[in-house]
């Protein structure tokens, strides 16, 4: 119960510390150029490619689980800069040890992300959530929430993301990870 109580005075540090950071960080940064004036009424289209890691628990009923993940992300054809819009995004990744006595366990998920540019900053707050297989346990829905930066006009952006894997089928279980990634541009 010490670790369970440990991990949510974490999550309570944690996430304001990531909200106050990105705001600060996005603050800081002067508004891009833009090449043509109606380059920002408009936004672009784009895909991106991610590459996530970092630390998540486990839980299942009263045990919780330190555990880790990596995670191959995709989405596409965002229309950065012109309100919030809706992106399909696609995931493939291994967590573990996940409770059950599973070491490693895959997963793939297919999401919808919502997205919006804050005006003249280089950041994109966002929401996504959907459905995941994971493949030795069962079937989950995961929501998060999550912050891009960098220049939509740029080869690269890093994203910091919260994302709640919710197992409904066997026996209930949550993985909740803070996730930091690292993303590219997927040329045409």
């Amino acid at each position: 119960m010490q670790v369970k109580a440990t991990f949510y005075q974490f999550l309570l540090i944690a996430i304001p510390l990531l909200v106050t950071s990105s705001i600060a960080l996005a603050q800081s940064q002067p508004a891009p150029p833009s090449a043509h004036p109606s380059a920002q009424d408009y936004g672009t289209d784009c895909a991106y490619a991610n590459f996530f890691a970092g630390p998540a628990t486990a839980t299942s009923g009263a045990h919780l689980t330190g555990t880790a993940g990596i995670t191959f992300g995709q989405y596409f054809a965002r229309r950065l800069g012109k309100g919030i819009s809706a992106s399909p995004q696609f995931e493939l990744g291994i967590a573990g040890p996940i409770p059950g006595g599973h070491p490693v366990d895959g997963f793939v998920s297919a999401d919808a992300m919502f997205a919006n540019k804050l005006p003249h900053r280089p950041t994109y707050p966002f929401l996504t959530g959907g459905y995941t297989r994971i493949f030795a346990t069962g079937n989950a829905v995961n929501f998060g929430l999550g912050v891009d930066l960098g220049k939509h006009d740029s080869n690269r952006l890093i994203r910091i993301e919260l994302r709640d894997y919710y197992l409904f089928t066997g026996p209930t279980q949550h993985i909740v990870g803070l996730r930091i990634g690292f993303g590219t541009l997927i040329a045409d």
